[in-house]
């Protein structure tokens, strides 16, 4: 999306299984992307299953996307622990970009995008333009009505972006944003 680090295409909140397995998928899509957890990766399997758990579906079939099983017992059942471990240990292997012990207290739309207030801080949303992306869009079809073919047409990204600061955010977390960024925002919110 934008050129920042904390910018990004996607945020995923929650990093269980699924959420993990989005993040896999995003990687592998090339999107930028964040996972926010407010504790630890597969937080809930920890402490909201009795330590004797075991999956209902047998070994084999309790991958993670894009893995599949390697062990000794294909028929048998995973228990909570080895369940959290196999998480986990995807979540590291692939490197995944999972941000623990942090809390999501707000989702708002800004801009053309969406801001997410957490525990670790977000006063700014930068967000592609839907004007832009209408325009990208005529092009297309411009190009597909003179005899392009859609399968041959390039992945476009946005070229147009809109800084929004939020003010009032900001100063309720403790943040002094600078004069020059606040000259640079497309919206300031006070």
């Amino acid at each position: 999306m934008g050129n920042r680090a904390d910018d990004y295409d996607v945020a995923v909140i929650g990093a269980g299984w699924a959420g993990i397995g989005v993040s896999r998928g995003l990687q592998l899509a090339g999107l930028h992307h964040v996972v926010y957890e407010r504790s630890r990766v597969c937080e809930t399997w920890r402490t909201q299953r009795w330590a004797s758990f075991h999956m209902n579906t047998p070994n084999v079939l309790t991958v993670m996307p894009g893995d599949s099983y390697g062990g000794d017992e294909p028929e048998g059942y995973m228990t909570r622990d080895d369940f959290v471990r196999m998480v986990e240990d995807y979540a590291r292997r692939y490197q995944l970009p999972i941000r623990e012990n942090t809390t999501v207290t707000r989702v708002s739309p800004a801009g053309d995008g969406f801001e997410i207030i957490s525990s670790a801080g977000r006063a700014v949303s930068y967000a592609a333009s839907f004007t832009g992306a209408y325009r990208q869009a005529g092009v297309y079809v411009g190009r597909i009505l003179k005899g392009a073919d859609p399968a041959e047409l390039p992945i476009q990204r946005p070229t147009t972006f809109k800084l929004v600061i939020n003010a009032k955010t900001a100063k309720e977390l403790g943040l002094e944003l600078p004069p020059s960024n606040m000259l640079l925002a497309n919206e300031v919110i006070e």
